[in-house]
């Protein structure tokens, strides 16, 4: 070993190197091999003060709408025995996967940032490590096996492939993979430990062998196995789409602007789930084929770690949007459970009559709410 890699790699300098500050990494390998690198700080801030207000405040805005979309997405299903199909068991499947993200990765995240080091000691970061692994890969696979239901759905109406059972293990799949895919990385592949500058702990930078390969399985198989998917999924479902219509304007007599506005929603559902998916992990997907290509590791940019994860995350605040608010039936289920609301919190409860009197108007106005969405019709074929 030369001179200089045994400088590199000494005790000190590798402490130093562990707890660098705004200097780039190749900066800072300079400054140690010249042995100029003055006292070791005992906790290194790689966020300046304006950045990292900005970081976490960003940071609260999404646990804050993560938590609070999924839960009312799961509070209208559960609700609304109209609401419990198939298609919305997905969409469930996929509320309860970004809420779990929400309440136990996020929050650590957030901290870690506040305190700019780990502060929960080796245990909980193998365990955040695996947490993160887990519920995104569930998050995204989830979004993958919507596609393929929605094209099954969708271009063979008449199908009796999707099954109750079929169904279930279509939604139990993202978790099994989700849980191979954590526990690889924890006791086979590689190992969970938090980096310098990072926002919560992850998988080793690749150096080995087995590190990278690990690496290419996720890589591959969380990024673009699901946007191969998506996409050939989703232009399938236009295609149809596109081919029903024009036989809509072919034999019917229903006004052509609705046919084209019908035509235009679909259109712009379909894009806003491709590009929400491709810009959320895309950036995540970059570091990690950078990191696990680049030699120097020092050189990997601590802001494209946040990018990359957070980024992720934030597909967790877009899905209930996508899934639940572009569709009709949940926008009914959010105004009838909001009224409700408001209706409890102003009726009067002074006495046993004014009580019994609450109850009954409740119940009578869940009975016309109920009638009313029975009444309506689907605003959309793609539901």
């Amino acid at each position: 070993m030369s001179a200089s890699a045994q400088a590199f790699n000494s005790p000190d300098c590798q402490q130093r190197e562990h707890n660098m500050s705004a200097l780039s990494g190749v900066q800072w390998r300079n400054k140690c091999l010249d042995g100029d690198v003055g006292p070791i700080p005992d906790v290194i801030s790689y966020w300046d003060t304006p950045s990292k207000v900005i970081l976490c405040i960003s940071m609260a805005i999404f646990i804050a709408l993560t938590f609070t979309g999924n839960i009312l997405v799961l509070t209208v299903i559960i609700k609304n025995k109209h609401m419990q199909t198939k298609t919305n068991a997905f969409i469930a499947n996929l509320a309860v996967a970004d809420l779990l993200v929400a309440i136990v990765d996020m929050p650590m995240a957030l901290i870690t940032v506040i305190e700019g080091e780990w502060v929960f000691g080796d245990t909980l970061c193998v365990l955040n490590g695996f947490t993160v692994v887990f519920f995104l890969t569930v998050s995204v696979h989830t979004l993958m096996y919507i596609a393929v239901f929605k094209y099954i759905t969708i271009t063979h109406p008449m199908s009796k492939m999707l099954t109750k059972t079929r169904v279930g293990y279509m939604i139990a799949a993202p978790w099994i993979w989700g849980l191979i895919a954590s526990s690889m990385g924890a006791f086979w592949l590689s190992d969970f430990t938090f980096k310098p500058g990072a926002t919560q702990c992850g998988p080793n930078y690749p150096t080995e062998a087995p590190e990278h390969a690990y690496a290419f399985i996720i890589i591959f198989s969380c990024y673009f196995v699901p946007i191969i998917v998506m996409v050939g999924s989703y232009i399938s479902i236009f295609i149809q789409i596109r081919a029903h219509l024009s036989r809509m304007k072919a034999n019917t007599t229903q006004d052509h602007d609705v046919i084209v506005s019908q035509e235009k929603q679909m259109t712009v559902t379909l894009l806003i789930m491709i590009i929400v998916f491709f810009v959320c992990w895309t950036p995540f997907m970059v570091y990690c084929i950078f990191a696990s290509a680049v030699e120097d590791k020092t050189t990997i940019p601590h802001e494209l770690h946040a990018l990359g994860y957070w980024l992720g995350y934030m597909n967790s605040v877009c899905n209930p949007i996508i899934y639940a608010l572009r569709v009709p039936k949940f926008q009914d289920g959010y105004q009838k459970l909001f009224y409700i609301c408001k209706v409890q919190k102003n009726l009067p409860i002074n006495n046993e009559k004014s009580r019994s009197h609450s109850g009954s108007e409740i119940h009578m106005l869940q009975a016309i709410s109920t009638t009313e969405l029975n009444l309506k019709k689907s605003k959309s074929v793609f539901v």
